[in-house]
């Protein structure tokens, strides 16, 4: 299975970073709100067709947010939440994009 190390996932981040601020971007402003994904395992079992749901960066960034004022209420819900919001900015910076 593939692995990578916190350290190693740390430095990718912080690259990240550096290029959205390279690139001049300070603040991202998001086109969209509602967007499709498929929840806990169904993901990644193909023997199954999933469910898909509706999701909302606006509740997403507004919940990251709470967590930057209140540490404690931390939760691995936070990654899908901060996945699906470097999707959109991956969709948003790329050529033709529409979110």
């Amino acid at each position: 299975m593939p692995e990578i190390s916190i350290p190693q996932l740390q430095a990718v981040f912080d690259l990240l970073i550096s290029k959205l601020k390279a690139d001049g971007l300070e603040v991202i402003s998001l086109k969209e709100d509602y967007y499709w994904t498929v929840l806990g395992k169904e993901a990644y079992d193909f023997d199954a067709s999933p469910e898909p749901v509706v999701g909302s960066l606006e509740d997403d960034v507004l919940e990251l947010k709470k967590t930057l004022l209140e540490p404690d209420r931390l939760t691995y819900l936070e990654f899908d939440r901060i996945a699906a919001l470097l999707n959109c900015i991956s969709e948003q910076q790329m050529p033709g994009a529409t979110c």
